[in-house]
């Protein structure tokens, strides 16, 4: 079992049937990359034609950590933002090296590396793949939502205690990322104001 991985996930409905791989592959650390809609092993994969802050992603992170959020509470996921706020950048860069790569696509051990050689830049020396192949009896389906169109602003603040980051936590930062185009300022919580939180 590896103790950091990469999750490479083209098609959210799948999310409930990877939880058993991560499990069964994954002891510490998840990273997910989202590419919605991509066939990564086409030859031509290129992150400059995913749509820049469409609406959609923002619902479809926050059911990433909410499904991700019952397999292990001792499981770090973390969605990786970087191909969504600047679709032109195609390099995966994720701080521990990735150990294990989980593919929602049906793939080739030379179309695997070829992928983790091109688009990952932190991958540990004895690096291995698995592919999830989807199967309908799942029943998971691709759930229509009605959102607006998300507004960004030049600017955005927020803050929280952050004691034990959680899921929670990671929605609420991924959400402000998401909506700002240059300054994001978090501010935590000092000492006096935690000192009756009961979970410190």
């Amino acid at each position: 079992m590896a103790n950091t991985g990469l999750l490479v996930l083209t098609n959210p409905a799948k999310m409930k049937g990877l939880l058993f791989e991560i499990q069964k592959h994954v002891l510490k650390t998840l990273y997910i990359q989202y590419l919605p809609g991509k066939n990564i092993f086409a030859g031509n994969y290129n992150s400059t034609t995913l749509q820049q802050r469409d609406p959609e992603y923002s619902k479809k992170i926050i059911d990433i950590y909410k499904n991700t959020s019952i397999i292990s509470s001792c499981l770090d996921i973390r969605v990786l933002l970087t191909n969504l706020k600047y679709p032109d950048r195609s390099i995966i860069n994720t701080k521990k090296p990735i150990e294990v790569v989980i593919f929602d696509q049906k793939c080739s051990k030379k179309e695997a590396d070829t992928f983790i050689q091109d688009h990952l830049a932190n991958k540990s020396l004895n690096y291995h793949f698995v592919n999830y192949i989807y199967s309908a009896s799942l029943n998971c389906k691709n759930v229509e939502y009605d959102i607006q169109k998300m507004k960004t602003y030049k600017n955005v603040i927020l803050g929280g205690t952050f004691d034990r980051l959680h899921n929670g936590h990671k929605i609420l930062l991924s959400e402000a990322a998401l909506r700002c185009t240059e300054k994001l300022t978090v501010g935590v919580t000092d000492i006096n104001m935690i000192t009756g939180n009961k979970f410190s």
